[in-house]
């Protein structure tokens, strides 16, 4: 992943963003080299999904506004 200049007012959010990206596309990968669902697809599955939004709501905390919405 390249890692934007930390002084730019987005570094953090565009972070979370790539990793969420990574996540989703590992989850997208393994559907499409799957012929059929079975458990071990499953687990890669569950476990991508559950980084990208893990990584989203992350990416949401480094925007002030969503801060201000939260509480």
């Amino acid at each position: 992943m390249n890692l934007p200049d930390p002084s730019w007012d987005y570094s953090e959010l565009y972070q979370h963003c790539q990793l969420a990206k990574e996540a989703l596309d590992r989850a997208i990968a393994t559907m499409s080299s799957a012929e059929q669902a079975n458990d071990t697809t499953d687990d890669v599955l569950i476990e991508s999904l559950e980084a990208v939004q893990g990584e989203a709501l992350n990416a949401l905390d480094c925007i002030p506004k969503w801060q201000k919405y939260r509480k």
